[in-house]
């Protein structure tokens, strides 16, 4: 199959086509060489130019600002499959269950020393990582009910990277978060924002993706199940999409119950 034709325009009003497939793409954003590509990038498709999906996989800085590319026009669905061992059923948006995604999350989770729940967690398990375009910190709420009843953690995650944009290492700070008005209501509170349910912004008809912006990607997992979903820039957008504007209430639940901050809000 012939690889996608994409126009990358470059900062000193300097345009370039080029040939690629998405493992090419990914190379070059990779490299170093991504820092000149615009904010837009654009994919001919029958007769119209329709603006690809640019993912903020889990760090969403500069480094990982990898737009995941297919020829595949269904590429933003998501997909139920089960794990080799048949016991967790998961639902993974496609671009999150890409060799490339898996290959940075795996180093991220194994520099931050947090294990991978992809696999089910016994009992409920849930992340809930922020993420700002052009930093080298991002924050992650780690909430978890077990047999002893619910705990949590907000890290604040500082990456450390070498002259190539290669992470080398990952500093946390963990504080340990209670709710205010006790773990019963603040949860209650979290499934009635429809936390559980809401769907991946690329299930979102109207959702337009930009090349990059901050985001928060949730994980929820249980013993047997396993979902991803993520909303890019939720802040510009929660006055037209309902979606939105549930992420932004549970954001702001968070830190009102948590007594913990954003950086910034995610716009």
């Amino acid at each position: 199959m012939m690889a996608p034709k994409y126009k990358v325009t470059f900062t000193k009003n300097k345009t370039k086509s080029l040939n690629m497939n998405g493992e090419e793409f990914v190379e070059i954003i990779k490299k170093g060489r991504g820092k000149w590509l615009s904010k837009k990038i654009w994919r001919k498709k029958t007769g119209k130019f329709k603006m690809y999906r640019s993912i903020l996989i889990t760090t969403f800085n500069c480094f990982f600002c990898i737009a995941i590319i297919s020829c595949d026009a269904n590429t933003q669905n998501s997909e139920s499959s089960k794990s080799g061992s048949d016991t967790v059923i998961k639902d993974i948006p496609k671009f999150f269950d890409s060799d490339h995604f898996k290959k940075i999350k795996n180093d991220i989770l194994s520099k931050a020393g947090l294990p991978d729940i992809e696999n089910g967690f016994d009992s409920l398990q849930i992340r809930i990582w922020l993420g700002y375009v052009f930093k080298n910190q991002e924050q992650v709420l780690v909430l978890k009910k077990q047999d002893d009843g619910w705990s949590g953690e907000f890290i604040d995650l500082f990456f450390n990277y070498s002259g190539k944009h290669k992470l080398d290492s990952i500093n946390k700070q963990v504080k340990d978060v209670r709710p205010i008005s006790g773990w019963n209501e603040f949860i209650t509170k979290l499934y009635q924002l429809d936390f559980l349910t809401l769907p991946d912004d690329s299930k979102i008809s109207n959702y337009s993706s930009d090349a990059d912006g901050d985001g928060v990607t949730v994980e929820i997992a249980t013993k047997d199940k396993y979902r991803i979903y993520s909303y890019q820039s939720p802040g510009i957008r929660e006055d037209s999409i309902p979606e939105a504007k549930k992420i932004e209430n549970i954001l702001q639940l968070i830190e009102d119950e948590l007594g913990v901050k954003r950086l910034r809000n995610l716009k």
